[in-house]
């Protein structure tokens, strides 16, 4: 613990060089009442599609697996990434599985955007996806 204390003192002091502002986060932030699912009714047994998934549903759990990720990055991560120039991936395991994860969900995003020959369905699922980005 006294080395991330430390860690994250550099980090602040680094931030306020380059005018970075930080932000202070109570615990409140994280103990508010999570909102009801929006789980879809299925009328039949079968496997669902992306239309069957509300865009704030989908938000929010792509935004539960991201924070996932996210916590598990110490702030001496940040550091080294910044810092060092061989072997960036090996220094930073968490900042590299949260960089992968983003890169994965953007190649299956486009890849159902492409997966649609028809541009009129091509076109519901950017909208689809505008949607979801905008409550994320």
């Amino acid at each position: 613990k006294v080395m991330g204390v430390v860690a994250e003192e550099q980090l602040k002091k680094l931030l306020a060089k380059r005018n970075f502002q930080t932000v202070s986060i109570t615990s409140s932030h994280f103990f508010k009442q999570a909102p009801i699912p929006k789980i879809p009714l299925y009328k039949r047994l079968r496997q669902p599609t992306l239309n069957d998934i509300h865009p704030i549903e989908f938000a929010r759990q792509l935004t539960l697996m991201e924070y996932d990720l996210f916590r598990k990055i110490p702030a001496i991560e940040f550091i080294n990434r910044i810092t060092s120039s061989k072997n960036k991936d090996a220094m930073t395991p968490n900042i590299t599985a949260s960089v992968n994860h983003f890169n994965s969900t953007a190649l299956w995003i486009s890849s159902e955007i492409l997966s649609k020959k028809d541009p009129q369905e091509r076109a519901l699922i950017i909208r689809y996806f505008l949607k979801v980005a905008h409550e994320s």
